[in-house]
């Protein structure tokens, strides 16, 4: 079947195969079917028109390579972050307590624990997934060291990444080979 590219600003948006024979001005308006232009079952949006022909994007560059495993390590580092941790033995030996770690549990979770610190309350209520609990200032500043420790980690992690990934560029041979192995190595802090 041959195939067809629809064609926009010289960047390929769709392609269709068609029975031989037929061409898209057979099925589709007059204004598109003349954005359409021959190409290899291969090519897809995102191909490029070079005036010739439908032709494949060029490969990355490093730099290009070493942005996108930025921004993803970010991405990685943002999901880490607010997934929640688990503080053990709170409120009571052998319980697990759920923390959330969304930037907005954070905030809340730090100025509690600098109120505990500063002695200001001696018990504070505590929300969790299931409900109330009642916390004591000692409960609060361990929930806030964990909390703290963990987002150490997290922080600590991606600058160890994004250090890994800025060597790699300057002096890899293949920075995008192992640009993909450090991102596919980075483990992040879960609790």
């Amino acid at each position: 079947m041959p195939c067809f590219a629809r064609i926009i600003n010289n960047v390929v948006i769709e392609t269709v195969a068609l029975p031989v024979g037929e061409t898209p001005a057979a099925y589709y308006p007059a204004a598109l079917a003349g954005v359409w232009q021959p190409c290899s079952a291969a090519a897809a949006a995102g191909w490029l028109w070079d005036g010739t022909a439908v032709v494949p994007p060029p490969a990355p560059t490093p730099a290009e390579v070493a942005a996108a495993a930025v921004v993803a390590m970010q991405v990685a580092f943002n999901t880490a972050l607010t997934a929640g941790i688990t503080v053990p033995n709170v409120p009571t030996p052998g319980a697990n307590l759920p923390v959330a770690t969304d930037f907005n549990s954070l905030t809340l979770v730090h100025g509690a624990y600098t109120a505990a610190s500063a002695g200001l309350f001696a018990t504070t209520p505590w929300q969790t997934p299931t409900g109330f609990v009642t916390l004591t200032a000692a409960q609060v500043i361990t929930v806030g060291q964990a909390v703290l420790t963990f987002e150490q980690g997290c922080f600590g992690r991606l600058q160890t990444v994004t250090a890994a990934i800025e060597t790699a560029l300057a002096s890899s041979p293949d920075p995008a080979t192992q640009i993909a192995a450090i991102a596919a190595a980075a483990v992040w802090p879960t609790s």
